[in-house]
C-alpha cells in the first residue's frame, strides 16, 4: 500500500507543477483557456482526501486517477509546450465550450469519486479479518494439459504468432498479420490463454503458502511475462488495450497473492510491459503504411499533442463531439442502442453503422477509411449525444460506480474470479478518460462474459484451501 500511496502523492505533486506551468504560459496564450483544466482538477484532487486515500489501496481507482491526471493536466501542458493542437479536427469552433464542458464533467466526477470513496472506505474498514482461502483445482494439471493442447492447436493453425515476434526485431508490421475479427476462435484463444495463466499463478501461490520458497515468486513472474508477451504478439495489428489491461490486472493479482515481493514483481514485469506498450503504440501510428513505415519513424510521434488528445479524450476530441451533437440531428437517445449493438458479434453484420455515434464522429472529421473510422469518440461526447449537456457526466458517473464495486470485489476475493474482478475494475477505469461505450460493450461480449464464465465454472469445481494470512495484512 505504501508504494501506491507514494504514487498518489507524486501524481498530486506533478499536477501542481503542471498547473503552475500552464498558468504561467497562459499569459502569452490568450485564445483558449486550457489552464483552467489543470487548475480546477488539481484543486479538486487535493481536497478529495478520501478518494486519494482509497486510490492508494485499489487498482481500479489508482488507474482512474492516473488517467484523469493525464487528461486534465498533461494534455494542457503539451498544448502549451508545443503550441500545437491536435490535427484530428476540421475546425476548433467548439473548443472553448469543450473546455467548460470538461470542467463540468470533472467537478461531477470528482464529487462522485469522493462520495463513493467514503462509502467503500467504511466497507473496507468493516471487512472481517479472516483467513483467505485460495481454491485448489483437483485434477488441474490434467485439465491444464488438455487446454494447452487446444491453445497450441489454435496457435499453429489459426494464429500468425511468428509475425508478431518479427515486429519486435524488424520494426515493421507485416501484411500477413490479420486483424482480429472477434470471431469464435479469437475469443476462445484469449479465454483459454488467460485461464492457463491464472491457473498457473494460483497453483504457485498455493505452493508458496506451504513452503514459502522464492522460486514460486520467480515462476509467476516468468508466467506473467509470457502471458503479456502472448497478448502482445497476437494484437499488434489490432489493439494495445488488451495487453495493457491484462498486464495491470495480472500485476494487481500478483501483488495480492505475493505481497512481500511487490517491488520485484513491479520491476520485472512493469518495465518490459512499458516497452511493449511503446512498441504497440508506435506500430499503431504506422498502421496506414503497413509494411513500409519503420519503428524509428513513428516513435517520435507518440508524445505529440494529436496522440495524447486522441488517446485521452482531450479538448479537441470533445470539440469534435460537440460538433457532432450540434450538426447530426438524427442522433439522440436512440443512438445508444445502435452503439451498443454495433460491435456485438453476429448482430453487428446486420447493423447500419452510419447510424452510430462512432461513424458520425469520424465522418465529421474526415477519418473514414474503407467505411470504418479510426478515431475514438469520447465517452463524454457519446453522453451529450444520448442525454444532452445537462446529463453529460452521467455515463462517467456510472463507470466510476462500477470501478468502485469491482475494486471492492477484487479486494475481498481470492478465488479464480479475482482476475476477472481486477480486469473489469481496470478496464472500466480507463473508459471515462480514454474510451467509450461502444468499445466497452464490445469487450463485454468478447472478453468479460467468456472470462467470467470459465472462471465461475472453475470456482464451482474447486475446493477451498485456507491460507496462513489474513486480509488486513495484505493491504
Amino acid at each position: 500500500m505504501n508504494n501506491r500511496k507514494g504514487i498518489i502523492n507524486k501524481i498530486l505533486f506533478f499536477d501542481f507543477i503542471g498547473m503552475i506551468f500552464c498558468i504561467f504560459k497562459s499569459f502569452s496564450y490568450y485564445e483558449y483557456s486550457f489552464w483552467l483544466l489543470p487548475t480546477v482538477y488539481t484543486f479538486l484532487f487535493f481536497i478529495t482526501y478520501v478518494n486519494r486515500k482509497l486510490s492508494s489501496r485499489n487498482i481500479g481507482a489508482l488507474v482512474l486517477n492516473i488517467t484523469m491526471s493525464i487528461r486534465y493536466v498533461a494534455i494542457p501542458v503539451i498544448y502549451y509546450s508545443t503550441n500545437e493542437l491536435s490535427r484530428f479536427a476540421r475546425n476548433y469552433n467548439n473548443l472553448g465550450s469543450a473546455i467548460y464542458l470538461m470542467i463540468y464533467e470533472m467537478i461531477v466526477l470528482m464529487l462522485v469519486l469522493e462520495i463513493s470513496a467514503r462509502k467503500y472506505y467504511k466497507k473496507e474498514k468493516n471487512m472481517k479479518t479472516k483467513k483467505q482461502p485460495l481454491l485448489h483445482l483437483q485434477y488441474g494439471k490434467l485439465l491444464a494439459i488438455g487446454i494447452s493442447i487446444i491453445v497450441l492447436g489454435i496457435g499453429v493453425f489459426y494464429k500468425n504468432l511468428g509475425a508478431g515476434f518479427r515486429v519486435i526485431t524488424t520494426g515493421k508490421l507485416e501484411q500477413s498479420i490479420n486483424f482480429v475479427n472477434n470471431n469464435f476462435i479469437d475469443i476462445l484463444w484469449e479465454t483459454l490463454t488467460t485461464w492457463i495463466y491464472v491457473y498457473l499463478t494460483m497453483r504457485e501461490a498455493e505452493k508458496y503458502e506451504s513452503d514459502h520458497r522464492n522460486i514460486h515468486t520467480t515462476l509467476v513472474i516468468v508466467y506473467t511475462f509470457i502471458f503479456i508477451l502472448i497478448t502482445f504478439i497476437q494484437s499488434v495489428a489490432f489493439s494495445r488495450w488488451y495487453t495493457i489491461i491484462s498486464a495491470i490486472s495480472a500485476i494487481a493479482c500478483l501483488f495480492k497473492m505475493f505481497p512481500q515481493s511487490k517491488k520485484k514483481i513491479l520491476l520485472s514485469i512493469g518495465i518490459p510491459t512499458i516497452i511493449l506498450l511503446i512498441l504497440i503504440t508506435s506500430y499503431k501510428n504506422a498502421g496506414f503504411n503497413i509494411g513500409e513505415t519503420k519503428f524509428s519513424d513513428s516513435i517520435s510521434d507518440i508524445f505529440s499533442s494529436s496522440n495524447f488528445d486522441s488517446y485521452f479524450s482531450g479538448p479537441v476530441n470533445v470539440n469534435n463531439a460537440i460538433g457532432v451533437k450540434n450538426n447530426y440531428k438524427n442522433l439522440g437517445m436512440k443512438t445508444i442502442i445502435n452503439d451498443m449493438l454495433n460491435n456485438m458479434p453476429i448482430v453487428n453484420h446486420y447493423m447500419d453503422i452510419t447510424q452510430t455515434s462512432v461513424y458520425a464522429y469520424n465522418a465529421s472529421i474526415g477519418r473514414i477509411w474503407n467505411g470504418v473510422g479510426d478515431q475514438i469518440i469520447p465517452l463524454l461526447g457519446q453522453s451529450i449525444i444520448y442525454f444532452g449537456y445537462i446529463f453529460a457526466p452521467l455515463m462517467g458517473v456510472i463507470t466510476i460506480l462500477i470501478v468502485r464495486k469491482f475494486d471492492y470485489l477484487f479486494k475481498k476475493n481470492s478465488s479464480y474470479m479475482m482476475y476477472v474482478y481486477a480486469f473489469i475494475a481496470v478496464w472500466m477505469a480507463v473508459e471515462p478518460m480514454m474510451l467509450n461505450l461502444t468499445i466497452t460493450i464490445n469487450w463485454f461480449y468478447i472478453r468479460i462474459i467468456p472470462f467470467a464464465l470459465i472462471f465461475m465454472i472453475t470456482n464451482k469445481i474447486s475446493y477451498k484451501k485456507y491460507l496462513e494470512k489474513d486480509y488486513k495484512k495484505n493491504e
